[in-house]
């Protein structure tokens, strides 16, 4: 069985549009994962004591 025979019996039975809409959210997601990731200052905490 070849990869278009193989992918035409996995999307047999869904809706195509709601496969690829769900795909493209997925995409976008990991985009802003990755915006939010890189973009981000990184944040060191440092607990002092402080005793009289």
């Amino acid at each position: 069985m070849d990869y278009y025979t193989a992918a035409l019996i996995e999307l047999s039975g869904e809706d195509i549009n709601e496969k690829f809409a769900a795909l493209e959210i997925e995409d976008d997601l990991e985009t802003l994962k990755a915006k939010l990731n890189s973009s981000s200052p990184q944040v060191e905490t440092k607990t002092v004591s402080i005793t009289n």
